[in-house]
C-alpha cells in the first residue's frame, strides 16, 4: 500500500515545496517513459510504496527531502537513511527513515520530536 509522502520548508509555503516536488516527479516520470502508469501515478502523486526502486522514492519526494546532512548507514545488509525533514519550528521537527536493501525500498518509518 502506497503512503502519501509530504515535506514542507520551514521558511517557504506548502504550495512552493509541492510546486517543485511535482516539478521533480515530472521531470523523472517525461525522462522514463517505460514506466508502468501505476508507478508513474505513483510518483505524480508523490506516494512511496514497499518494493519501489530507490531512485523512484527519490523521484517521488521531489528529491531527497531532507536538511543536510543525510544520515546513511548498513546494518545486516540494510541500508538505513535518515532524513531530517524540511518542516518544523525549533521545537518540534518531523523525520523519516528510509530502509533499503539492493535499491529497493523495504520500509520507511516517520517521527516527531
Amino acid at each position: 500500500m502506497a503512503l502519501a509522502a509530504t515535506a514542507a520548508v520551514a521558511f517557504g509555503s506548502c504550495s512552493q515545496v509541492e510546486a517543485e516536488r511535482r516539478s521533480i516527479a515530472e521531470a523523472y516520470v517525461t525522462g522514463h517513459p517505460a514506466l508502468s502508469e501505476e508507478a508513474k501515478q505513483d510518483i505524480l502523486e508523490g506516494r512511496i510504496s514497499k518494493g519501489m526502486p530507490r531512485e523512484q522514492v527519490v523521484a517521488s519526494l521531489g528529491g531527497l527531502p531532507c536538511k543536510p546532512p543525510v544520515h546513511r548507514w548498513v546494518s545486516d545488509g540494510i541500508e538505513h537513511e535518515f532524513c531530517d525533514l524540511r518542516e518544523g519550528s525549533r521545537t518540534q521537527h518531523r523525520g523519516r527513515i528510509l530502509l533499503f536493501r539492493a535499491d529497493k525500498l523495504l520500509g520507511w518509518d516517520e517521527y516527531t520530536h
